[in-house]
């Protein structure tokens, strides 16, 4: 074979491979393009399904969501008329240890039906507070003294009732540099403020225990979570009784009781007369409270009712900062 057939067929030979390879990828083309579409057909559908199902899911979510908010506001109405609606079948006890703000309290528990039982040391002067609230019970005995405390209230539930409501609100205050603060003084505010919690806690407690069910609400303050110049161990006293109540709640939610406290802001009480009466101080509070006020002491009510009520039957070794948002805000 000579040389120019040699080339002549080898050319022929690439044309035809050419050809051949411009026809496979023609029809791989093809076919890929009809795949490409097929696939593109299915993402769509896929696409199409899945708006489709989000679209119910949060139809399904709303629904839920407008349930739950409907649920919880009748709770919280018939919450909040739970106490009212109890003490009109069979009143509840309730255990004021007394104060500026335990009297108030007293008198929101009152006009909700409660049967106020009133505890202080004078019992003179808590006889006169009984007569002006026309509590039922007066019960006088020390809330610093363990064994007077226990005695009293396993006499009270023995002889004369139940208490289904505690309100702790025993406390003293004491000004004064911490470098230059008396021991002494420590140790009243201690006693004051904080042993009562327990003796009296722990007492009815143990009633409270044994019919599965109560409610304890502690009087804490804003300095449970607030410090302030001059009285550290007050502060330090107070977050002391939230964590308490922290405590009695981890122990005792089991047995159906609901410990809780209320912590109010800056409210015009004797407790706060000196400061009340300090021009520099309100201007200083109204500036740095976001309510831009003291707090008015019937604005503590509500949160006590609630506390007491079937609405907070759920809550449990909660701190509730009734302070005009100072807690909330720098």
């Amino acid at each position: 074979m000579d040389k120019d057939r040699i080339v002549g067929s080898a050319k022929e030979f690439a044309g035809r491979a050419e050809g051949a390879i411009g026809d496979m990828a023609g029809d791989a083309q093809t076919q890929a393009s009809g795949k490409a579409r097929e696939a593109a057909g299915t993402v769509q559908n896929m696409y199409g399904q899945a708006k489709d199902a989000a679209r119910e899911a949060g139809e399904t979510a709303a629904g839920y969501a407008q349930d739950a908010y409907e649920a919880g506001g009748e709770t919280l109405r018939d919450g909040t008329q739970a106490l009212a609606k109890k003490v009109r079948d069979n009143p509840l006890g309730a255990l004021l240890v007394a104060g500026g703000i335990g009297f108030a309290l007293a008198r929101g528990l009152a006009a909700a039906g409660a049967e106020i039982i009133l505890n202080g040391r004078d019992l003179v002067k808590l006889q006169a507070a009984a007569e002006s609230l026309a509590a039922k019970h007066a019960l006088a005995f020390d809330v610093t003294d363990h064994a007077a405390v226990r005695a009293a209230i396993d006499a009270f539930e023995a002889e004369t009732g139940v208490i289904d409501i505690l309100v702790n609100n025993a406390g003293m205050q004491h000004r004064m540099a911490l470098e230059d603060f008396p021991a002494d003084a420590f140790e009243r505010l201690l006693k004051t403020n904080i042993s009562s919690v327990f003796n009296v806690g722990q007492a009815v407690a143990r009633h409270m225990i044994k019919r599965g069910a109560g409610k304890i609400i502690n009087i804490a303050s804003v300095q449970t979570a607030l410090a302030r110049p001059g009285i550290a161990p007050y502060t330090a006293t107070k977050g002391a009784v939230g964590n308490l109540t922290k405590g009695m709640a981890t122990d005792w939610a089991q047995y159906g009781l609901q410990c809780n406290a209320i912590a109010p802001g800056y409210f015009d009480t004797p407790l706060n007369a000196a400061l009340v009466a300090d021009p520099a101080f309100s201007d200083w509070l109204e500036k740095r409270t976001p309510a831009r006020r003291w707090g008015k002491i019937e604005e503590l009510v509500g949160a006590c009712i609630f506390l007491s009520s079937d609405a907070s039957s759920f809550v449990n070794g909660h701190v509730l900062y009734v302070d005009g948002g100072i807690t909330a805000s720098l």
